[in-house]
């Protein structure tokens, strides 16, 4: 993509400094960086963790214009900072003026054994980073992201998407842990008879106004077996925490049940059989994706796959591991598309199982809610 620079319209340039691919714009010397290159400096995370929390809570959007959605970014004048920055939450990208990106405070790094390109100068250094660089893009094309390690690795390999960037938050989700502690209790104390726990507490269309309607209520916290559980509470956390500190706990509890309600009501309405109950929290969910995507519409899932292979790939034969990152647009199209194609069969079908109907009804509520808060979210 071309970007041109805010400040005098000159076409930036890429490069490769700072430990990440940045743009400089060759009259002014001011520069373009990703938000995630700063936090992933360990010398800066600390000054990227403080930008972006005043960003959020600034009210000043007298910045320049972002060089990628031209919508007016957040300026930050701060005395921990040192300097002037401009920041735009939508896109993730920090402009610099001249000297500011220098003038960040900096937290001593022990230093690490030299590597292959230390004790050549920076020009030298940048063309090989920058031949490096290309060659792996040439080799793996969308392939080419590191194997996740640690806990990461055991989501990836159940399937779980990984955030490609961790948003930073600057609270704790209590509220949503709460939410999670309450699905994990309601699921524990069901074990005793999950059979009876289900019909009992789940929302059958064909006795809508049992307990006064309020199995709408009590089939958000029950759960059909460990499996749905499970993937439910972790795309709650995964989803959930940025949008609670978007919104608020208040907001965020109404979107979320507000999404279950709606779900619900569209199953009762377009299910043909009328007797099977529905539980699960994935229609709140499903709201709350929706509504994460449009907030941070330039993140990125990673998902890894493995393949046995006879023949060498990249050096290697039999079990690969593989990871692919998709951005968060292309995530929600194949997501939506997968639900339609679900629900379509739903309909058609007298059976139990995925409740594909819900998920686009909760889905919808994510919709509206991003298209009425969006002047809201301009001003942030």
């Amino acid at each position: 993509m071309i970007y041109h620079c805010p400040v005098d319209g000159t076409r930036l340039e890429a490069k490769i400094m700072h430990g990440g691919g940045i743009h400089t714009c060759p009259t002014c010397s001011g520069e373009m960086i990703n938000y995630a290159v700063l936090k992933n400096d360990p010398a800066l995370k600390k000054s990227a963790q403080t930008l972006w929390r005043q960003a959020r809570s600034s009210l000043n959007n007298d910045g320049v214009a972002c060089p990628e959605c031209g919508s007016k970014m957040s300026r930050i004048t701060s005395d921990e900072l040192g300097c002037e920055i401009d920041l735009c939450l939508r896109c993730q990208l920090v402009w610099f003026d001249k000297s500011e990106y220098d003038s960040l405070p900096r937290e001593e790094i022990k230093k690490k054994p030299e590597g292959i390109y230390d004790g050549l100068d920076e020009k030298t250094r940048d063309v090989l980073l920058q031949f490096e660089l290309d060659t792996v893009k040439k080799r793996y094309k969308d392939f080419n992201d590191p194997t996740p390690t640690g806990y990461k690795f055991w989501l990836a390999l159940f399937g779980f998407p990984i955030e490609d960037d961790d948003i930073v938050t600057d609270s704790i989700p209590y509220w949503n842990f709460g939410i999670v502690g309450l699905c994990v209790l309601a699921f524990v104390l069901s074990l005793t008879d999950l059979r009876h726990a289900i019909m009992a507490f789940g929302f059958v269309p064909s006795m809508a106004l049992r307990y006064a309607g309020g199995t709408i209520l009590t089939s958000f916290f029950m759960h059909a077996g460990w499996w749905h559980l499970i993937s439910n509470m972790y795309y709650l956390v995964f989803f959930g925490d940025n949008v609670q500190e978007e919104l608020g706990p208040t907001r965020y509890i109404m979107l979320l049940f507000f999404g279950h309600f709606i779900g619900t009501l569209l199953y009762m309405i377009l299910s043909p059989v009328k007797d099977i109950p529905s539980v699960g929290a994935s229609a709140g969910i499903s709201a709350v994706l929706v509504y994460y995507i449009f907030l941070f519409p330039k993140s990125s899932f990673r998902y890894m796959f493995f393949v046995w292979s006879l023949i060498p790939v990249r050096g290697q034969h039999g079990r690969m591991f593989y990871t692919i990152r998709i951005k968060a647009f292309w995530f929600l199209v194949i997501w939506i598309g997968i639900q339609l194609i679900n629900s379509i069969h739903q309909v058609n079908s007298a059976e139990g199982g995925v409740n594909a109907i819900a998920h686009l009804g909760g889905a919808l509520v994510g919709l509206g809610w991003a298209y009425i808060t969006r002047d809201a979210r301009k001003m942030q």
